[in-house]
């Protein structure tokens, strides 16, 4: 009777062993994955690589591990690193990035604007950026023309340089910054010859550090010198 009796309480303990391990090994495994909410534009092309080991002094290398075209919630591996590439409309300059998966983390996708549709934008946009500076500096533009600069971004950043033209030896080159908000150009620096982010703290410092070799863009002039 001791025996059986024994061997009954044994495989209880058997049982309550084995249904213990595999709550853990339940409870480890659905933390082992995150959604991630992924916010993409429209006609947006998100491509995931899972990166993967490389030998020293080689590329590194990725393996490819989903693409995603919409946004919404998608579960990988807590912890580890995914790198993606961002591809969109012609209009739009490509994104590569990373992210870490973890719980609550969120990927919002946001491109820049690519260098010919800016170009072609600052087209348009020019006269207004012209005459935006010439209103906030009614005498000092009589002795500058606004004949280099650039839209940065979503096309609401400008940069560009004042060019003395009247005195050019007597007169320094002038930096300057515009914000379009509202559907309207405001100058958001004042003219100087070097614009610092510690001055300026508003504007974004890639503008800043661009400004300086900033190179003449044939259509801003045109636009700049045709009042």
């Amino acid at each position: 009777m001791k025996r059986i009796f024994f061997n009954k309480y044994a495989v209880i303990i058997a049982i309550i062993t084995i249904v213990f391990i595999i709550g853990i090994i339940v409870f480890k495994n659905s933390n082992k994955v995150v959604p991630v909410n992924f916010i993409l534009p429209e006609d947006t092309t998100l491509t995931i690589y899972r990166p993967t080991s490389s030998q020293q002094g080689e590329a590194p290398k990725k393996e490819l591990l989903m693409t995603i075209d919409k946004s919404g919630y998608y579960t990988f591996n807590k912890g580890f690193i995914y790198l993606y590439t961002a591809t969109g409309k012609d209009i739009y300059e490509p994104i590569d990035g990373n992210f870490v998966a973890q719980k609550d983390s969120t990927v919002d996708i946001k491109f820049n604007y690519s260098t010919k549709y800016l170009s072609d934008k600052l087209k348009e946009e020019g006269t207004l950026i012209n005459n935006a500076i010439i209103s906030k500096y009614p005498d000092q533009m009589q002795y500058y023309s606004l004949k280099y600069g650039k839209l940065y971004k979503d096309g609401s950043w400008f940069a560009g340089k004042l060019i003395p033209s009247i005195n050019p030896d007597k007169l320094d080159v002038l930096q300057v910054v515009l914000h379009k908000e509202n559907e309207e150009w405001k100058v958001v620096t004042v003219p100087d010859i070097s614009l610092s982010k510690d001055v300026n703290p508003d504007v974004p410092g890639e503008i800043l550090e661009e400004l300086n070799i900033i190179k003449r863009d044939e259509s801003m002039d045109r636009e700049a010198t045709s009042q």
